[in-house]
């Protein structure tokens, strides 16, 4: 059996594309934010977006929270954003994470006058 050009694959994955601001509310404030899938997904990159260059010493942190047990549990990324303003990571093979494991974004300290936008672009099982 031949397939003709019309024949359309079916798809098992969506895209998903995940977008989040904030601002503190008093003069420092913390970014707290968490990412979950009830199933099975994977982060192919994640962009945070400062409306100026950070001028303190904030650390940003990307954690993994596995639902299989805590000695899964991965810190993804941590690292100083003195004088960023822009900040892409992505990934050449997309982290892959189960059904409700949660990916949880967090920094402090940040000033009432600095906006952040965060995307999360990634894939998703079709369910």
């Amino acid at each position: 059996m031949a397939f003709s050009g019309d024949y359309i694959q079916y798809q098992r994955w969506d895209q998903f594309h995940f977008f989040d601001s904030s601002v503190a509310v008093d003069s420092v404030g913390p970014i707290n934010a968490s990412l979950i899938f009830s199933v099975l997904w994977k982060l192919e990159e994640m962009r945070f977006h400062f409306s100026t260059a950070v001028i303190s010493v904030v650390y940003l942190k990307l954690k993994m929270s596995s639902i299989k047990n805590s000695s899964m549990n991965t810190i993804l990324l941590s690292q100083s954003l003195n004088g960023v303003q822009d900040l892409t990571i992505q990934y050449s093979n997309p982290l892959l994470f189960y059904s409700n494991d949660t990916l949880i974004i967090i920094a402090s300290t940040i000033s009432t006058g600095n906006l952040l936008g965060m995307e999360a672009i990634g894939w998703a099982v079709r369910g």
